[in-house]
């Protein structure tokens, strides 16, 4: 009887290459199996202990992330001007829903009233996007102003866009000698959120009393 390598040489390496392939495949399945238990445990003690990080509790188990009908959060951005200029935050506002949406543009905070926008009503239609300019003029310090030392926030405003969605976005100034550049654009996508999450069931609406917003 004639040996398999004298009639064809590559069939039994072809067959002990993809038996080591296989032998190779368990191995790093088994590695990634086990860090997988590992890290559950370690995820699990740590939650009942009370010190899992922010992200690790909202990726993990702890604590469920905050419902859809709650604020979005545009991000935060900051400035520093001298008295008399004006900073600039443009809000690049897009209709991803498949209807026509009302939208509007509204500054809250301490200091809402130093910000004027190019327009606050519109209405867009599907897919349609505005370009909306947010323009906030530093004042001068007065008199009590001037002898303070220092303050943890000399200006902030709350810039609000009220479609579908309310979205927000904290803008905080300082007074300063020379201004720094001060010209922000921010994305801004509207549309509804019909994602089911698991979390959702422990979601019960509480509104607060009183209205909510600016009139």
């Amino acid at each position: 009887m004639r040996d398999c390598a004298a009639t064809k040489p590559n069939c039994c390496n072809e067959i002990e290459r993809g038996l080591s392939d296989l032998v190779h495949a368990q191995i790093v399945l088994g590695r990634q199996v086990l860090k997988f238990a590992v890290d559950g445990v370690r995820i699990t003690k740590n939650c009942l202990q009370g010190i899992v990080p922010t992200r690790a509790k909202r990726d993990a188990c702890c604590e469920a992330a905050e419902p859809c009908w709650m604020p979005h959060s545009l991000g935060e951005i900051t400035c520093e001007l001298k008295a008399g200029d004006k900073g600039t935050v443009c809000l690049l506002i897009t209709n991803e829903d498949f209807r026509a949406r009302t939208f509007h543009v509204s500054a809250t905070g301490k200091s809402a009233g130093f910000v004027t926008f190019s327009q606050k009503d519109f209405t867009l239609t599907s897919k349609e996007r505005v370009a909306v300019t947010a323009e906030f003029l530093m004042p001068k310090p007065d008199e009590a102003e001037q002898k303070k030392d220092c303050s943890c926030i000399e200006h902030e405003a709350i810039l609000w866009v009220r479609g579908c969605q309310s979205q927000y976005l904290r803008w905080t100034l300082g007074s300063a000698c020379e201004s720094a550049r001060c010209c922000h654009e921010v994305t801004v996508h509207d549309c509804p959120d019909y994602t089911l999450h698991w979390y959702d069931h422990f979601h019960i609406l509480r509104p607060c009393v009183g209205s909510v917003g600016d009139k």
